[in-house]
């Protein structure tokens, strides 16, 4: 009541005090006018003259600084005169607030009045939460334990009824030729009379404290402003903003100031932007430290390494665990852990965690069951292991062509946690199908006495025995005998001393693109090494069950083709360049790899073929 009070009283006094200065204003000119003429005749008559200019200035000069509040100019030359400049940039200010016409995403006008009231849904969107995973009871869940704390006396510090000082310290404070609010005082106002009003607003503010604030006090009117050098007929190019009362400024700003206090207790220190006292180029620095140290130690990497370390490295148990399990059974020990593992890892928060259920758990399970897959098709497949090796084969180039893009949209779209799930039903369903794994013996020779007492040999199939409980020791399973054979002895040196540099292509291809080409699309190159791996792998299929092929002899050539092709892929300057050496190192990289299974049965036989197959 008491500002609507002065509000009154001081449009009143303004309007007269403006009609007295228009009307003195008026006089002086006329009087100029008037005397103008005669301003030769004598030196008095040039001196009343200049009083009179003087005094038109002085008046001019007041409204001249009106004019530069309104139109935001910090400046003005010295001996700037009141000019067309300032009152034009204040009318283009305005008009730089005015909407004049809008455009849909389409680039059409929008003219009806029913879209531009849909319009308003525009910053409904834009500011709500577009994460449909996430909930407050979710952040509270988990982050609950590990929010800081006030203790009872910070506590008290910030509660309690403000204080004269407080708001006498923040209006100090405030900078002046800012806009008034929706009531019209400004600060310089509550400066100029604030001995007389400021007992009388810090009692309003404290009764806001156990009440309500007054309307005024609390009313804020939202105004768009343009973001400059953009089209201003898109909505998406106004920003909108909150011209808010002097009062409700010197409430909030107290408030603030409270909570600066005790926000270096709960807010770390990595949060360094839009805190007093901190610089935001320190979170730049520390990223960049994050980074370096992780080049440093390759923690991340690790994980990685150790997944894909450990799916080689345990391969040679996993091919004994087939030779005493059996491969359904070992196949479903290891599609259970690596299951066990992609589920687990959904929900981890912490990545020494990840070394468990993902390096561990996941690496360990794929190779137990990697083996099986590979071993089964020796028991059904004589004559034809090489087609059948090819059509498995081709199945996983299928997968490497469609799964990037699907695994990248799922992750794009509902995170990595659903993106691990995903992958955790997937792997269920691969361990569901060992179940129809039945690996057949070779057919064992018996002698048996028929009813005359003569001596029969019988050809009788024998099952692999699934029990898990079978007391056989496992170092009977070894076949040290196979390292008796020249050639397997040279494969099985030489394979493995290859494989060190086999690898270095898949894991950096996609880095080189990004280096090398950065507006190419990284995906593209692996399905296409994907796609013609496939194809390798159902050429060299049933090439290797031809009788006078040398299987040994292909996946050797094969392997030198894919090393002449990764020499070749620096100087690949050209993205279309690439993609033809990828593909051609793709089918080799079929070959190669469709050859492992037909040269291990070829080299030591099916019976023995675990424990090569687990070799490599």
């Amino acid at each position: 009541m008491l500002l609507l009070n002065i509000r009154g009283a001081s449009i009143s006094y303004s309007s007269y005090k403006k009609k007295v200065q228009n009307s003195r204003e008026k006089y002086l000119i006329e009087e100029i006018n008037r005397i103008e003429p005669f301003h030769n005749e004598s030196e008095d008559t040039k001196n009343y003259i200049d009083q009179l200019n003087r005094e038109v200035e002085k008046l001019r000069e007041k409204r001249l600084h009106g004019c530069m509040v309104r139109a935001r100019v910090d400046w003005v030359e010295y001996g700037e005169k009141p000019s067309k400049f300032f009152l034009n940039l204040e009318k283009r200010n305005k008009v730089s607030r005015t909407i004049s016409h809008l455009k849909d995403a389409d680039d059409h006008d929008i003219y009806d009045q029913d879209q531009i009231q849909r319009c308003v849904h525009f910053y409904r969107q834009l500011y709500r939460c577009h994460d449909a995973f996430l909930r407050n009871e979710d952040l509270h869940e988990k982050f609950s334990d590990k929010i800081v704390k006030l203790s009872t006396d910070q506590s008290s510090d910030l509660e309690g009824p403000l204080t004269y000082e407080e708001i006498t310290g923040v209006l100090r404070n405030m900078k002046n030729n800012k806009s008034p609010g929706s009531d019209g005082f400004s600060v310089e106002f509550f400066k100029c009379f604030w001995d007389d009003i400021g007992p009388f607003l810090l009692r309003s503010l404290n009764f806001g404290y156990k009440n309500y604030l007054s309307v005024t006090q609390k009313h804020g009117v939202i105004t768009l402003i343009p973001k400059g050098g953009k089209p201003r007929y898109y909505l998406n190019n106004w920003r909108p903003i909150s011209l808010l009362n002097v009062p409700y400024k010197i409430a909030s700003s107290c408030i603030a100031n409270r909570m600066k206090k005790v926000l270096p207790n709960i807010i770390s220190p990595d949060q360094s932007g839009f805190l007093g006292g901190r610089y935001i180029g320190d979170s730049i620095r520390t990223v960049y430290d994050i980074i370096h140290s992780l080049e440093l130690d390759n923690t991340p990497a690790c994980v990685g390494s150790m997944c894909s370390g450990l799916t080689f490295m345990m391969s040679p148990i996993s091919s004994l665990m087939t030779d005493r399990l059996g491969c359904r059974a070992t196949a479903l020990i290891g599609g259970s852990i690596a299951s066990l593992g992609l589920f687990c890892s959904s929900f981890v928060n912490r990545i020494e965690w990840l070394y468990l259920t993902y390096g561990l758990f996941i690496g360990g399970g794929f190779s137990i069951g990697y083996t099986p897959s590979l071993v089964i098709l020796g028991h059904y497949f004589k004559k034809r292991i090489g087609l059948a090796n090819g059509i498995v084969a081709t199945g996983s180039s299928i997968f490497t062509i469609a799964l990037p893009f699907l695994i990248q949209y799922i992750l794009d779209e509902f995170g990595l946690k659903l993106t691990l799930r995903y992958m955790t039903v997937i792997t269920i369903v691969m361990t569901l199908g060992a179940l129809v794994f039945t690996p057949l013996l070779e057919k064992e020779v018996k002698e048996i006495i028929d009813e005359k007492g003569v001596k029969v040999k019988k050809k009788s199939v024998v099952h692999r025995k699934q029990s898990v409980f079978n007391k056989v020791s496992p170092f009977k399973n070894v076949s040290p005998g196979i390292w008796k054979n020249k050639r397997y002895r040279i494969w099985a040196v030489g394979v493995p001393l290859a494989l060190f540099g086999y690898f270095v292509p898949f894991f950096h291809l996609v880095n080189h693109i990004n280096d090398v080409f950065p507006a190419a699309d990284a995906p593209i190159a692996i399905a296409c090494l994907g796609a013609t791996s496939g194809i390798g792998r159902l050429i060299s299929g049933p090439l290797s069950d031809h009788p006078r092929v040398n299987g040994v002899f292909i996946q050797q050539l094969a392997f030198l083709m894919i090393g002449v092709c990764t020499t070749l892929l620096p100087i690949c300057v050209h993205f279309p360049v690439l993609l033809v050496n990828v593909s051609l190192m793709g089918i080799f990289d079929g070959f190669f790899v469709c050859m492992m299974g037909p040269v291990a049965f070829d080299l030591v036989g099916p019976r023995k073929a675990s424990q090569p197959s687990g070799l490599f």
